[in-house]
């Protein structure tokens, strides 16, 4: 095999309709979007926890250790201590932690802390492109952005951009809110709206340059490129604001993934099954031609690329540690809280944020997802292979 080198960007706080690929007309992310026009693009990557270390114990899950026994390079590059951490305690072949915390808006792009970190990641792009030539051998540059969950120190014109004449000035909010109630007062919402625009604006053109500085660097080498988040963010749909909101709906759980592979110029098609974010694990030791040897229901997404048959998720399960639970169907969303007692039903696709709650109507389908549900819990988190789950007919297509 081809020397291989690959190149994972993934992004806290990014929620998928933050991007125009999945709906967004608010802000423009037009990098990000002719990315995915060349991209295989995850319909439905859904967190089975709002939880970073959850995120990462299903996606590393010995992967680290997978690369370093089949001699691939692995270099992390990461703004966020924790994540520093973990990768030092597994087999990453070397950890680069970035800390130039932005404590005020910048008043140029390129003094952001965004820019700044990406300016930082394109020097040891170099370098890990340069060792892994030397050494012939395939390799793997990890980067991890705190982003959306960290400082928005995008310059307050960005901010600007996105208001009416009648509107107040926006507040210069540098710390993202953690966990926040919303009260009657719109300006107060409209302010951590704008902040987060601006914020994935700015991200949008520092990644940019990133990524055709890794897919313009002269090797022979096959490219591989996947861009995506590790949790959502609220703004606001539920009342609450936040990279810490636990709520178990679609803005902390729903993340989007592109998927780039070699010189491909025409549209790919669309993955529409539910994906797990332990699949991004096995996409990527497929792809570098590493034997996976953990004993879950992972599945590479580069069967999609190759025409394979293959058999997609009809249910998505997620959990938090307050009790709370979600499952998905194509067709429905249910969320219970076994503290509360209390179940919510949404219909699906069609109610994309969860405003209209049909479980006192739809008793029957509550039954069944709570049936599943059950199952699911018994057999563990993890436990079942949601592929081998048939579905009666009434969770797949609702009754309209």
């Amino acid at each position: 095999m081809e020397n291989r080198l690959a190149l994972v960007i993934v992004v806290d706080g990014l929620r998928a309709s933050a991007l125009g690929t999945y709906g967004n007309i608010i802000y423009p992310t037009p990098y990000l979007d002719a990315l995915a026009a060349r991209s295989l693009v995850v319909e439905w990557l859904l967190a089975s926890s709002p939880d970073l270390s959850d995120y990462y114990e299903a996606v590393w899950h010995d992967l680290p250790n997978n690369l370093y026994e089949s001699n691939v390079r692995s270099w992390l590059l990461t703004d966020d201590h924790l994540i520093a951490k973990r990768a030092e305690e597994g087999c990453f072949t070397e950890v680069f932690l970035y800390e130039s915390p932005a404590k005020a808006s910048a008043s140029e792009v390129d003094q952001s802390h965004f820019a700044r970190f990406f300016d930082q990641a394109s020097e040891q792009l170099a370098q890990w492109q340069a060792e892994a030539s030397k050494l012939n051998t395939h390799g793997l540059l990890w980067v991890h952005l705190q982003g959306l969950s960290g400082p928005w120190d995008a310059p307050l014109e960005m901010r600007s951009h996105f208001l009416d004449e009648e509107d107040p000035t926006p507040h210069p909010i540098v710390e993202p809110p953690a966990a926040i109630e919303i009260g009657e007062d719109p300006d107060e919402l409209l302010s951590y709206q704008v902040g987060y625009g601006a914020q994935v604006q700015l991200l949008d053109s520092c990644i940019a340059g990133f990524v055709d500085t890794f897919e313009k660097t002269g090797s022979s080498a096959e490219l591989f490129t996947m861009v995506t988040g590790s949790s959502g963010f609220a703004l606001g749909e539920h009342r609450m604001v936040g990279h810490e909101v636990s709520q178990l709906y679609s803005e902390q759980l729903h993340l989007p993934c592109l998927v780039s592979v070699g010189n491909r110029k025409a549209p790919l098609p669309r993955v529409r099954g539910f994906v797990h974010p332990c699949d991004l694990r096995a996409t990527l030791l497929d792809w570098l031609g590493v034997v996976d040897t953990t004993e879950d229901s992972s599945e590479s997404l580069l069967r999609y690329l190759a025409g394979e048959e293959v058999r997609i998720r009809q249910l998505a399960l997620a959990y938090d540690t307050a009790g709370q639970w979600m499952i998905r169907s194509p067709a429905w969303m249910l969320k219970t809280s076994s503290d509360e007692g209390t179940a919510q039903l949404f219909v699906k696709p069609d109610d994309r944020w969860e405003a209209n709650d049909v479980a006192s109507r739809c008793g029957e389908i509550v039954e069944q997802l709570n049936q599943l549900l059950t199952t699911c819990q018994v057999q563990g988190k993890e436990g079942l292979d949601f592929r081998k789950i048939e579905l009666a007919e009434d969770l797949i297509s609702p009754r309209r």
